[in-house]
């Protein structure tokens, strides 16, 4: 449990959280690699919790060049401040674990044919998530980039959408994406199709 300030840097091959990190505080919780390449695993009995928390592949304090770090989330990532987000900027592979509350991707989420659960809160990707499915459990949020944002918006590619999205607005990108469940929009949005096939089964509603 972190009361202030905290930086952690992972190095080597390997760690793994089998308990819990929680930054019960307002100030910043930095996880990010240190000296080369890092993997960081959530297993099932981890979790990872708190609000102003970053998750990062350089280690701002460090001044070594190359530092990288990945993450395998099998376990809960959990942002419990809404106005203070927990935000993953590393590429991640596999998410068999939950992501709930109130959380910001940056980066690129590589599900590796495994469901990513979400649930309450407001999930916001300013990355792309791919290769996988998409489980809405308990009617969390999917919010992208402000319409006509200059970088694109984000992006899901090759993924199904399981689940109902209550809360969906933003721009972004669908790649060969098939939407089982109902998907309504609350604010303005921006739905573009690229490669050659997108399916929609479910429902676009536009309730705004």
């Amino acid at each position: 449990t972190a009361t202030a300030t905290t930086y952690i840097a992972f190095e080597g091959a390997q760690s793994t959280i089998n308990g819990t990190i929680f930054n019960n505080t307002s100030s910043a919780m930095v996880l990010s690699g240190y000296s080369g390449n890092a993997t960081l695993t959530v297993s099932p009995t981890g979790t990872i919790k708190g609000g102003n928390v970053r998750i990062l592949s350089n280690n701002p304090c460090s001044t070594l060049v190359g530092e990288s770090l990945s993450l395998v989330n099998n376990g809960t990532i959990e942002g419990t401040e809404p106005t203070r987000p927990l935000s993953i900027e590393v590429s991640t592979t596999g998410m068999a674990g939950t992501l709930r509350g109130s959380v910001e991707v940056y980066s690129t989420v590589d599900l590796s044919g495994s469901t990513w659960s979400f649930a309450t809160g407001n999930t916001y990707v300013d990355g792309t998530i791919q290769n996988g499915i998409i489980n809405n459990t308990s009617g969390g949020m999917l919010t992208f980039p402000a319409s006509c944002s200059s970088g694109g918006g984000g992006r899901l590619s090759n993924v199904t959408i399981t689940g109902n999205l209550p809360g969906y607005s933003g721009q972004a990108r669908w790649n060969n994406v098939t939407l089982n469940g109902t998907l309504t929009a609350t604010a303005t949005t921006y739905i573009a199709f690229e490669g050659a096939q997108s399916t929609i089964n479910g429902t676009i509603f536009n309730n705004t």
